[in-house]
Parts: structure tokens; C-alpha cells; sequence
């Protein structure tokens, strides 16, 4: 177990502060919590919290985290209610699982496309952040083409190259560097800089027992829209329900599914450097497309 006596104390400090009661734990009982971070349900005198910690996680990791759902939370998404954050841990009330639904997924999608209308005039965010581990930088570009080039594929395409997932000398590494250079052809100059979850597959929505449709665990920046709809259609799990309430506040643009790809290669790029060369058909499906031999 990660929640050793010292953290212990400091979650007894925590819970008095933001309770205002000596609230005691009673028990703390592992849950899943995903494949980065080691996660528990604290019982205590004062109900339930949902605690993830990390000993060895980066710098501002889950403070990150949070910001991210502030950031949500303030362009009117339903996320979890914050407790506390440290270099180790973040506590989050707990939430009872429900059932998604028809109506569910549909409001679900008229959440986000709400959230999408939270707008910047550019791409990128404040501070960078994280995507699972792996650093993600989010320096501030004024046009889009050079934001996805430099701050998403461009960086993700040396890590791999650095980690030895792509050889230099490679037709995948040629092709990629075709495809960087040419992002100007597939992808819009100047769209609306919307607020985006940045990393939505469906572990990352939660239907709560209370009804409340969450959104956790973002990868929070400003940037296209279409890429928070792009990476939800990659592993599924999003029913026709959810596409036709988002398109009932934002309709989809035609062109979209022409530029689906390039915004999905991101999170491929992302997989192949978590976990290696099962991700390599899919990075050179997406460049054969693009950019051929």
C-alpha cells in the first residue's frame, strides 16, 4: 500500500480543514484507477473520498490535474469536487458509479460541446501539463497548424525517435517528416481555440449514481475542437447517442472526418511511446494516408 502513516496524517489534517470536524479514517480500500497512478476509497467519519497518489509522480503532476478541472469545471463541465492536491496525491470526492443511457450519453455530448464554446484567442495553455506520463508541452501559438506541429506531433515524433520506436533513417520517420511539413494542407489556419478535455476516451467519462455526467483525468488545453471528438472515436465507447447531442449545440463540419486521422496520430504517437511497436501499424496507417510512400 502507497498511503503510508505520514500521508495518512496529512489526509487527517486535509479532511478537518475542509470538513470541520476531527474526521477519522476507518479504512482505505484499493480501487481501479487506471494503469498510472495507485487509487483508493478513503471511508472516514465524514464519508467517502476518492484519494490517487503517486510517490514518483512528476513535477505538478496532479496539480495539473486539478487546474485541469478547474478549468472544466468553469466552462460548465460536471467534474469531481477537488479536496485537496499535493506533489503526491490529489483527493477527489468519491463518486458511486452509475448506468450511461441514451439520455445520458446525449447530454453528455451537449456537455462538451457547451465546454468547446469556452474560447481563447490562442492555442496552447498557461503552464504544460501531462498526457498519462508523458510530458505535454502547450507553449502558446497564435496559428494552428504550428501549434499541432510544435507542440503536439513534432514533440511526440522525437521522443519516439529518442526512444528508439522510430528509427531515424525509417520510411516512417521520412513520412512523418513529409506530414509535419505539410500539416498546412489538411488542417484549418485559424479555427475557434476551444477549451478541450484533451485526453477523451470513455475511461475518462463517468456516469455518476447521482446523474451527474463527468468529465475526469483531462489533458486540459485550448486548441480545435474536432481533436476532443477525434481521440473519443478512436477506441470507442461513445454511443451515436452522445455525437448527435453534440451536434445538436456545435454540428460537425463536413471536412472533419478528412482531418480525423492527423488528429488521432497525436494519441497513437502517445501510445507508441508508452507501450511500444503494437502501435506502429496504426502510426504508419495514418501517414500512408497522408502522405503515401
Amino acid at each position: 500500500m502507497n498511503v503510508d502513516k505520514s500521508m495518512l496524517e496529512q489526509l487527517h489534517r486535509i479532511l478537518k480543514e475542509k470538513t470541520g470536524t476531527a474526521a477519522q479514517i476507518r479504512t482505505v480500500i484499493p480501487v481501479g484507477g487506471g494503469s498510472i497512478n495507485h487509487a483508493y476509497q478513503l471511508q472516514t467519519t465524514a464519508g467517502s473520498f476518492f484519494l490517487k497518489t503517486r510517490p514518483d509522480a512528476p513535477p505538478s503532476f496532479f496539480e495539473r490535474e486539478a487546474e485541469g478541472l478547474q478549468l472544466l469545471h468553469k466552462a460548465g463541465a460536471q467534474v469531481p469536487a477537488v479536496f485537496a492536491v499535493t506533489s503526491t496525491f490529489l483527493l477527489l470526492e468519491w463518486i458511486p458509479k452509475g448506468q450511461w443511457t441514451s439520455s445520458r450519453m446525449r447530454a453528455l455530448g451537449r456537455q462538451l460541446a457547451l465546454v468547446h464554446q469556452s474560447q481563447q484567442p490562442f492555442y496552447g495553455l498557461k503552464n504544460d501539463n501531462y498526457i498519462g506520463l508523458l510530458p505535454q508541452s502547450n507553449r502558446l501559438r497564435e496559428d494552428w497548424p504550428t501549434f499541432f506541429r510544435e507542440q503536439r506531433l513534432g514533440p511526440q515524433y522525437q521522443s519516439a525517435l529518442s526512444g528508439g520506436k522510430i528509427h531515424p533513417r525509417s520510411k516512417r520517420a521520412k513520412q512523418m517528416e513529409q506530414l509535419l511539413n505539410r500539416l498546412e494542407e489538411w488542417l484549418p489556419l485559424n479555427p475557434p481555440a476551444a477549451l478541450l478535455h484533451g485526453d477523451l476516451w470513455s475511461g475518462n467519462v463517468l456516469p455518476a449514481l447521482d446523474g451527474r455526467n463527468l468529465l475526469i483525468d483531462p489533458a486540459v488545453y485550448w486548441g480545435h475542437h474536432e481533436v476532443d471528438l477525434a481521440f473519443s472515436q478512436y477506441f470507442g465507447g461513445f454511443s451515436t447517442d452522445f455525437y448527435e447531442g453534440y451536434a445538436e449545440i456545435s454540428p460537425l463540419d463536413p471536412n472533419f472526418e478528412d482531418r480525423k486521422p492527423i488528429y488521432q496520430l497525436y494519441y497513437i504517437l502517445v501510445h507508441l511511446n508508452l507501450f511500444g511497436e503494437a502501435y506502429g501499424p496504426a502510426v504508419d496507417a495514418v501517414l500512408n494516408r497522408y502522405v503515401g510512400g
